[in-house]
């Protein structure tokens, strides 16, 4: 069901939309490289791709302007804080296939290591919780104003996934529940950047 609901945000032309953010986050990689190149250090390529990506995928699905790239620092950017997160969680799963002992769910979740990936994921969960209930009250908003002044103050100028999940109805008039919205979230934010990084 989920699939056949998402299939149409996967259109060539809406994608095409979404050439120009492509474009200025690899305008702002760009920049940090050639600033980097003229300043005689080395770029840490992973990391780089990593942000933009990240970056991107914000931008376009989640219509969410995250600063990542240039805001690295996991202290005071919720996106690095996301990136640097996804990274730990990464090398955790890593181990974790490593070590037969840890195949045993309960045995993992009491370790040091388990304890660290519980607390990677909330931070994960608690990005994708936040970026859906900051755009269920754009919408909410958007809807207000368009029956208060009959126009659209949309804050961005194209329907991106997050907005298709948020409103989409099956032909039963179903919505996707909030669970089913956040693992969308999730999977979009985590395997999306992570894996095409």
């Amino acid at each position: 069901r989920d699939r056949r609901l998402l299939t149409h945000c996967f259109h060539f032309d809406i994608l095409r939309s979404y050439v120009d953010v492509y474009s200025d986050c690899c305008n702002i990689m760009m920049q940090k490289w050639s600033e980097a190149s003229s300043n005689g250090q080395s770029v840490d390529l992973t990391s780089s791709v990593t942000l933009l990506t990240l970056d991107i995928i914000l931008r376009c699905a989640m219509g969410f302007e995250s600063n990542c790239q240039l805001e690295t620092d996991p202290e005071t950017s919720k996106a690095a804080k996301y990136a640097a997160s996804v990274k730990a969680l990464t090398e955790l799963i890593a181990e974790r296939i490593l070590n037969i002992v840890h195949h045993i769910s309960f045995i993992y979740w009491l370790t040091p290591e388990g304890r660290e990936c519980s607390r990677l994921l909330g931070i994960l969960h608690d990005m994708s919780t936040h970026l859906i209930a900051e755009r269920r009250e754009a919408l909410a908003d958007d809807a207000a104003d368009t029956h208060l002044h009959g126009s659209s103050q949309a804050s961005h100028k194209y329907r991106d996934f997050l907005d298709v999940l948020l409103t989409i109805r099956d032909e039963d008039g179903r919505g996707l529940s909030d669970e089913e919205i956040r693992e969308q979230v999730d999977t979009f934010l985590f395997e999306g950047h992570d894996t095409t990084a």
